[in-house]
Formats: structure tokens, sequence, C-alpha cells
């Protein structure tokens, strides 16, 4: 796994190339990113496969990403995930907790969707994070449970956290643990959703409601290719700029 520079104070490249770990054993890698709020160190959080492992790794870098540690098990993900774990993401709060979280696969094929995502919080830059958290989403009335997620929470507000997961796009309350229609409540799919500086909301949805599973495009549905709302959600327009998941 690498990742690029500049050039820094204390780097010997010109915008190179920096390996951060060796040994992967491909699958489901997803290494997710961020800065540490207080101390500007840059954490890399990855699965080492194959496929799905049973555990999540954390690199670290103090020095803007010229070198890194070596890869640390990340103890609230050990002995979670009987069937394996699907990597999620890193995210940064504006209380500058950093979040983290994961899907956890059930141990056999029929049982591979019962649970839901699971997160957990360092207080600290990452250096610890406290016990995992269950977000429980029940089966969704079609049949179609995938509720794994891939990237970074979008932050609402103290409580409220917005999931941009496989199955569902819904509204997450941390001090409740309940989960409530967001937005105009459609399907964004597992895909990026940020806020720009002006409150512009940018999602990387491929469709106007987005099928579940969407590995492929829906033949029936229009194709949209991201969505921006400056509304809060409530209403969105076609960007017709990102490519499709």
């Amino acid at each position: 796994m690498c990742v690029g520079h500049g050039a820094t104070a204390e780097s010997s490249t010109q915008g190179g190339i920096t390996r951060v770990t060796d040994g992967l054993l491909g699958g489901h890698v997803h290494p997710s990113i961020c800065v540490a709020p207080s101390s500007g160190d840059v954490i890399v959080v990855f699965n080492r496969g194959p496929g799905d492992a049973n555990e999540l790794l954390l690199c670290r870098s103090t020095d803007q990403g010229v070198s890194w540690t070596e890869p640390v098990v990340l103890p609230s993900s050990v002995d979670r995930c009987p069937g394996g774990v699907y990597p999620g993401a890193l995210t940064v709060l504006k209380s500058g907790e950093i979040v983290l979280h994961w899907y956890r696969y059930g141990p056999t094929a029929a049982q591979r969707w019962q649970y839901g995502p699971e997160y957990c919080v360092s207080s600290d830059d990452g250096h610890t994070f406290g016990p995992p958290q269950l977000i429980d989403t029940p089966d969704r009335p079609d049949g179609h449970t995938q509720p794994e997620g891939r990237f970074p929470f979008l932050e609402l507000d103290d409580e409220t956290w917005v999931l941009p997961l496989y199955d569902r796009t819904v509204a997450y309350n941390r001090r409740t643990g309940g989960l409530a229609t967001w937005g105009d409540g459609r399907n964004h799919g597992m895909v990026p959703l940020v806020r720009t500086p002006s409150g512009t909301l940018v999602s990387g949805a491929p469709q106007l409601d987005a099928p579940a599973p969407v590995g492929k495009p829906d033949p029936s549905g229009e194709m949209v290719y991201g969505l921006r709302s400056s509304n809060s959600g409530m209403t969105w327009q076609p960007l017709h700029q990102l490519g499709h998941f």
C-alpha cells in the first residue's frame, strides 16, 4: 500500500511515492486515511486480507507521510467478526474525535447480513479507541439487506450522522442509537457523501434513486452520475460529472 506526497523539510523525495506497509494479501483492503486534528499525524486504517480478514490494522505517520509505523492491530475490531470484517472508514468529527466504522459478516452465508455496522471512537488522535458500538439496522422490506459502508459518515450535528450504506442512506442518532429517514428518503448507495464549505451537499449516487444492490445500473432507473443539494438533502439535482459504482 502506497501514498503520494510532496516535498517536506524531512522528505528525501520530490512528489514521490512512499510505501506504507508490505504484506497485504489482496481482497477488501480498502485503506481509509485521515489527519488527526490535534497532532497532525496522518492515520491509515486497512484490512490485510485475503478477502475479509478478522481485524483492522493501523499505520501512523508523524512526518506528513514520509515514514510510517509498523501496522498495529486495532483491539476494537478483534474477535468481532466471525465471518470477516469489511473495512469502512475514518471520520473526523468537529469535536476532534475520530470515528472508525466497519461491517462484520455473519459466520455463514445464511447469517451474512445478520449484523449491522459497528464503530468505535478515539479521543486521543487515534492512539486508542473505545469499545465497539453496534448500529442496529433492521431488514429491508424488499429483502435486499446489505448494510455495510465504505466511506466516512456525514456529520450533521453533535449527535447525528448520515450513513451512506450499501442498501440505505439514513440518519443515525449517536445518543439514542436510533435510525431515521434522512433528507427526501432516497437511497444514495455506498458512495461518498460530502458537504462543501458553503453547505452544499454532493453525493456520488450513480442513479436518481440507487437500487440495492448497486453494483450494476438498474435499467429502469435514471442515471445522474452524482447529485447535489442546497437544502440539506430535501431535493437533489443531477450532476452528470462522476463515475458509476
